[in-house]
């Protein structure tokens, strides 16, 4: 590998973690998110071809509210250590194999504690015509999350996730465009859980074409089909289509601007439930400046559509097929004041409001705050200091959906 590459590769997985493993509430999903960034990682550690990508992180987080509740919120400490292995061959064309473990360990509430494993393999192949293929499959064993979006269900599960595409860049670089698609199986291991078993297949379709080197339409356009193999009654297989068509904006590479306006279509297979459609978007602006180092604000918002969380208290029990409409926006500063330090700001809002027909608690509307601030520290090429404070509030006119949460958290990850 080239030197300047090295140092690009050794730079983007500084950034790459700061992003990806300062939000660790996703660590009870799926995982750190690692075991998907190491293949940018410099590898220290060479067979031959074969580069080695060891890592090995430890995060301390602290909660005042583990259960996100309303009421009665319980403290707690939250040890996680997370050892994985990738093993990579090859930069135009990429290969990549690996596994990464995550040991949840809870202080006060042992029954919490739990483990994730996950396998991951790839592979990235970009040809000099423009052609690019890529393939991933990954299997994560886990346990369902215990975070703000879910604070009742909890079971262990697999999870297979299959996807594969291919995309061309034309010599000129005005034309792009990929065609995917995305397999992805759940499945709960206990019997009793069976029926939230879901299989879903997802269709990918974008183009993107540069009329000047500044401005560029992109259409999108995606199909997603969701079945429940072992829901008998009740049926809540449904079909998914969104269609986005918008510009972006750029100048040099200080600012940009994204803005993609869109429909979505939802069909049920059960006739008594009916079928909907709305508007969504999505939206971003970038500004990179200098004040203090090399800083970066980013804006972000728009309109989408989520799944509600299945919630297994049987008085506040939600339809595994409900889904809400999310209206949201977000605001990040962070700085460079060198390679080597980073900190950072965040405020977000989301304004949901929940299907009527099959939500069981019609008229629901959440409007979820969140604020973050922390920072990165880089000491030596293989070690990376994280921390993180943050602070989340839901205010529903359902007031036992009523929640605050502070937190706070420091890891230390060394990638070899």
């Amino acid at each position: 590998m080239k030197k300047t590459q090295k140092k690009k590769l050794g730079r983007n997985i500084f950034i790459l973690c700061l992003y990806f493993l300062l939000p660790l509430q996703k660590l009870n999903a799926y995982g750190s998110g690692l075991i998907d960034k190491l293949p940018d990682a410099e590898g220290n550690l060479n067979l031959g071809a074969l580069e080695l990508h060891p890592a090995f992180m430890y995060t301390e987080r602290w909660s005042d509210n583990i259960y996100y509740t309303s009421e009665n919120r319980t403290k707690d400490t939250i040890s996680t250590i997370t050892g994985g292995m990738l093993f990579s061959i090859g930069e135009q064309y990429q290969i990549n194999l690996g596994y990464l473990a995550d040991y949840h360990i809870y202080s006060e509430n042992e029954k919490e504690n739990f483990t994730s494993h996950n396998i991951l393999g790839e592979i990235d192949l970009n040809f000099n015509s423009g052609l690019k293929i890529y393939a991933l499959d990954k299997f994560i064993m886990t346990m369902d999350p215990r975070d703000i979006s879910n604070n009742f269900f909890r079971s262990k599960r697999s999870e297979n996730i299959s996807k594969g595409s291919v995309g061309f860049i034309s010599p000129s670089t005005k034309t792009e465009f990929n065609l995917g698609y995305e397999n992805e199986y759940l499945d709960y291991l206990q019997d009793t859980n069976k029926e939230y078993d879901r299989i879903s297949h997802t269709a990918i379709s974008m183009f993107n074409y540069r009329f000047f080197s500044k401005l560029a339409m992109e259409l999108e356009f995606n199909y997603l089909w969701e079945k429940y193999p072992h829901r008998i009654d009740n049926n809540i297989d449904c079909e998914y289509r969104t269609g986005f068509a918008g510009l972006s904006w750029s100048y040099k590479k200080d600012v940009k601007l994204v803005l993609m306006p869109g429909i979505l279509g939802i069909n049920y297979r059960n006739a008594d439930y009916p079928d909907d459609k709305t508007w969504i978007i999505k939206s971003d602006v970038d500004y990179k400046f200098h004040i203090l180092g090399k800083s970066q604000l980013s804006l972000t918002g728009g309109k989408k559509i989520e799944r509600t969380p299945y919630e297994g208290s049987v008085e506040y029990q939600t339809s595994k097929g409900s889904y809400y409409e999310d209206l949201f926006a977000s605001i990040k500063f962070h700085t460079w004041f060198t390679q080597k330090i980073m900190v950072f700001l965040k405020y977000s809002y989301s304004y949901r409001v929940y299907n009527k027909i099959i939500d069981t608690l019609a008229e629901r509307k959440d409007n979820f705050h969140m604020g973050e601030t922390g920072f990165g520290f880089k000491p030596l090429g293989v070690i990376m200091l994280n921390g993180k404070y943050s602070y989340a509030e839901n205010i529903s006119n359902h007031k036992f959906r009523n929640m605050k949460n502070h937190s706070a958290q420091f890891s230390i990850l060394v990638s070899l």
